[in-house]
């Protein structure tokens, strides 16, 4: 599913010009207007994308480089396996006489596995790690706003890169199992409100529910 399009897009008008974005919506000719119109928006959500990609990707590649910065969990970044197949337990016999298991992040710990298995570092699935948080709460900015103003444009994207990159972000990516919450505060706010105001709401409550877990 086409995260992006998780609320729908009214019908734009075409010839507008978005001072940073480009021509959001041309007229074309050649081509029927709706189908245009579908094709445009998809080139301009992959720009937001990959802005926010790139940006996410250099500030976190650009500190420290070759260097473990101490994180939530040292397993997580240097046997992100283990900690995996560790949410089939309740029980965690490892640290200190043995405790309820602390932690239930299976999309996390499949993501850093993946990392892991592709050949990355501790170091570098760490701060790809950062970086996928980053875009996330981007991203779900960016949704979240258009919820009130569907049409994508500059103060989408703003609102996107001041969410990605602020005081608060820049003192609290660490340690990134308490910023992960931040990463996915604006999607679950959206969940909310579709539930509230959209006529699926078993299917937003859902959304919000797995939001909450991973």
């Amino acid at each position: 599913m086409d995260l992006p399009s998780l609320v729908s897009d009214p019908r734009p008008r075409g010839g507008d010009r978005d001072p940073l974005l480009g021509d959001v919506n041309p007229v074309t000719s050649d081509v029927p207007d709706g189908l245009s119109v579908v094709v445009d928006l998809r080139w301009t959500r992959w720009r937001v994308l990959l802005l926010f990609v790139g940006l996410a990707l250099a500030s976190v590649l650009t500190n420290q480089r070759g260097w473990y910065v101490a994180d939530a969990r040292f397993e997580h970044f240097w046997n992100p396996l283990g900690f995996l197949t560790a949410h089939q337990y309740l029980w965690d016999g490892v640290r200190s006489l043995g405790t309820p298991a602390p932690y239930f992040s299976p999309v996390v710990g499949a993501i850093l596995t993946t990392f892991h298995a592709v050949g990355a570092s501790p170091a570098l699935a760490q701060r790809l790690l950062h970086a996928t948080y980053l875009v996330v709460g981007g991203l779900g900015m960016v949704q979240l706003l258009r919820a009130f103003r569907p049409r994508l444009g500059t103060e989408h994207m703003l609102a996107g890169l001041l969410y990605m990159f602020n005081p608060f972000t820049a003192q609290f990516l660490l340690p990134s199992g308490l910023f992960l919450h931040y990463a996915v505060a604006p999607w679950l706010v959206l969940a909310t409100l579709q539930g509230v105001r959209g006529p699926e709401r078993w299917r937003w409550a859902a959304v919000f529910a797995l939001g909450r877990r991973c």
